[in-house]
């Protein structure tokens, strides 16, 4: 689910993984049928998708309360023509999570990471670890914990040169952080949107159910929020 921690949480995979793969490039391209992927992108190693990835491998599905979901979306999207669509971006994840649990009766493993569960990142990777089957020391973690904690994210994902819509335009290659990709007034915290925007929340609450805010409301209930 977007901004759901689902970048640090491939941060962390990509820190158990093996190094890339040679052949990774020019085979892992649009250009030979990886359909989920935008036209002419070489996929991220490891792999990292908001789409359903249809395989028998391992995966990690990420995913918090999609009222803030779609709050902390919407905030990162407020310059551009895609906020609009916010709120379809997240209630697609319904059909994406509808899959996993359909891959996961068929025998795939799937960790599910649920965001306010996980706010300390040193249990997001020990959980990870176990996932994996990697064995990690306390030493590790702490260190992984230090290199991969929200203000050095923030440090990273403010690198760009300033472009206004870098939230969709620039990355910063090495760790995956997009531009502005953490919102300096919230830093993470489960409820943080809620309490920034009273006003929008109140809106979500009482749209009609059957616009997308109501579905997302119906949504965020179906998930225990």
């Amino acid at each position: 689910m977007p901004r759901s921690a689902s970048r640090v949480t491939w941060q962390i995979v990509k820190e158990f993984s093996p190094e890339k793969p040679s052949w990774w490039d020019s085979k892992m391209n649009t250009g030979n049928s990886i359909g989920w992927a935008r036209p002419h992108e070489v996929m991220s190693y490891p792999i990292r998708s908001h789409s359903h990835v249809s395989s028998i491998d391992p995966v990690i599905y990420t995913y918090r309360n999609p009222i803030e979901s779609y709050m902390s979306l919407k905030s990162r999207l407020e310059d551009t023509d895609r906020k609009n669509n916010a709120a379809y971006e997240i209630l697609a994840q319904t059909k994406v999570m509808s899959a996993l649990r359909r891959d996961e009766m068929k025998g795939r493993q799937v960790l599910w990471v649920k965001y306010e569960e996980f706010t300390d990142l040193s249990d997001r990777i020990k959980a990870i670890g176990v996932f994996m089957n990697v064995r990690v020391s306390s030493s590790q973690v702490s260190a992984i914990a230090e290199k991969l904690n929200i203000k050095a994210n923030l440090e990273k994902s403010q690198r760009h040169s300033g472009e206004k819509n870098a939230f969709l335009t620039w990355e910063d290659k090495s760790s995956g952080m997009q531009g502005n990709h953490i919102n300096d007034q919230t830093l993470g915290e489960p409820g943080a949107y809620i309490k920034l925007y009273p006003k929008e929340y109140d809106e979500i609450l009482n749209a009609c159910s059957r616009s997308e805010l109501g579905q997302l409301r119906s949504f965020a209930a179906e998930l225990g929020y």
